[in-house]
C-alpha cells in the first residue's frame, strides 16, 4: 500500500543519515521502523512477554507466602528503609 507523507527537512535528513548508517535505503529503513512500532503489544507489555507465563511465574514466587507473618509497621518507615544513607 503506497503512503505519502510530508516530512520536515530536518527529519528527512536525519532519516537519510540513520538509514545510511545501518546500510539501508530510506524506504527500507522507514518500513522497518513502522513494522517494529506496530509489532509492540498495546497492552503495555514488553515485546515477547507472555502475560500468562508471567502470571505463572509470579504465582510460583508467591507460593508459601500466604502463611508468612506481615512485617511490623516500623519496617516501612523512611528511617528504616534509608538507615544506612546520610
Amino acid at each position: 500500500m503506497p503512503i505519502s507523507i510530508e516530512l520536515k527537512p530536518e527529519v528527512e535528513e536525519r532519516l537519510g543519515r540513520e538509514a545510511e548508517a545501518v546500510g539501508l535505503s530510506v524506504k527500507a529503513y522507514v518500513e522497518d521502523l513502522i513494522e517494529r512500532q506496530i509489532s509492540v503489544p498495546r497492552e503495555g507489555a514488553a515485546p515477547g512477554v507472555d502475560i500468562e507465563e508471567l502470571d505463572r511465574v509470579l504465582d510460583a514466587l508467591s507460593e508459601g507466602s500466604v502463611d508468612r507473618p506481615a512485617p511490623p509497621p516500623e519496617a516501612y518507615t523512611r528511617e528504616s528503609i534509608y538507615q544506612e544513607h546520610n
